[in-house]
């Protein structure tokens, strides 16, 4: 599934236990705690697997805190005392709590500081980069309207002192002038070249800076019902596309989806139904759009929002097609009832120059189109 639609993976069923180890009440004010062997040594594992993998923090080198988490797991494996972190910041000696005692208290004061400051850790890179990457974004803006403005009076000054060199009476001003002319035309040559130069080297970062942004999305919220990404993410990610869009040759593909006569489904069944529709064509919308880069989203009510990125003009009606297809496939099972789903899409590509909100309004009345001539259809802006 894509990068962007990615769901959180389904609950598995705890075993049963095979064994059970009752833990006393411990010197530090935890409460008797009874676990399986099983579930002690997967606390213990997860331990190992959090020291290995941790963020390179300026505050805790890896090498330190991989040490401390192996610590935590024999601790927690063992029952043997370890020197430890209290709430209080004091430190307690391993002989002042008894032997086969656990000190889950400090376990999850060590677990809750290392995640507060992995948060402020990547917190902080995020920021850092999102405001170089737009700051990046805005000064080639601006050197690219300059470049144009500039160039076009250039170009005008020469014409006029073209004119002046060959109407001019005296030698000595034809030699001015015509010397005149070389210099600004070679001004501008270089003017041009260092632009050109400054270009291609954005045109090299893109796929890095694109691939930063991407990791940037993880950080936003998820649709608690579809478990898509919401409208707040897609608003970020199309005025983004839409900017880096201004930068390359790279073009965004909006597509908007429109569940069919969803209210009548919500009076006749009910809204749990509704909700296991919209959970259901969450689900067709992901396995439609597989690709790491395809941005799949819950509009709002039983609307979808689709950003793709690479998608030929041609193949446009050929993609939209293909999501018709899968929601008439659909069967939605309530018990003995099975209850078929149909939707409306409207689809375009961005143009050149386009701003976002142009962008989506031609897709949003694409959609309506596709709604107001029968519904089930397809419509490209």
């Amino acid at each position: 599934m894509g990068f962007f639609s990615r769901k959180k993976p389904e609950p598995v069923a705890a075993t049963s236990a095979t064994s059970a180890t009752d833990e006393p009440v411990n010197g530090n004010g935890a409460s008797a705690v009874s676990l399986t062997d099983d579930a002690i040594d997967t606390i213990a594992d997860f331990l190992r697997l959090f020291g290995q993998h941790a963020f390179p923090l300026d505050s805790n080198p890896t090498e330190e805190f991989t040490r401390d988490c192996e610590a935590w797991a024999r601790h927690i494996t063992t029952g043997i005392a370890q020197t430890k972190h209290r709430e209080d910041g004091d430190m307690l000696d391993a002989e002042q709590y008894g032997q086969g005692e656990r000190d889950w208290a400090g376990l999850r004061f060590f677990l809750r500081n290392r995640r507060r400051e992995e948060e402020a850790y990547v917190g902080g890179r995020l920021s850092t980069l999102k405001n170089m990457i737009w700051d990046m974004v805005s000064g080639l803006r601006n050197i690219a309207v300059d470049g144009e403005v500039a160039g076009g009076k250039i170009e005008e000054n020469l014409l006029q002192l073209e004119s002046a060199a060959k109407t001019g009476s005296l030698d000595t001003m034809q030699a001015i002038v015509a010397s005149t002319v070389n210099n600004i035309r070679r001004c501008l040559a270089e003017q041009r070249a260092e632009f050109d130069k400054e270009l291609a080297s954005m045109g090299k970062r893109l796929d890095t800076i694109k691939g930063d942004l991407l990791e940037a999305e993880r950080q936003l919220e998820l649709d608690p019902l579809t478990e898509l990404y919401n409208r707040g993410a897609f608003d970020q990610m199309l005025s983004r596309y839409v900017g880096l869009g201004a930068l390359s040759d790279q073009t965004a593909t909006l597509m908007l989806v429109d569940l069919d006569h969803f209210k009548q489904i919500n009076d006749t069944y009910g809204h749990p139904a509704g909700d296991q529709v919209l959970r259901a064509s969450a689900n067709a919308l992901v396995r439609t759009f597989p690709r790491n880069n395809d941005f799949v989203c819950r509009y709002g009510g039983e609307e979808f929002a689709i950003i793709l990125l690479d998608v030929a003009e041609k193949d446009l009606l050929r993609i939209s097609d293909r999501v018709l297809a899968g929601f008439r496939k659909m069967s939605v099972e309530l018990g003995a009832q099975s209850i078929g789903v149909t939707c409306s899409v409207g689809c375009a590509r961005l143009r050149k120059g386009e701003s976002t909100s142009v962008f989506l309004g031609r897709v949003d009345e694409a959609l309506y189109v596709a709604k107001d001539t029968g519904r089930d259809r397809a419509v490209i802006a």
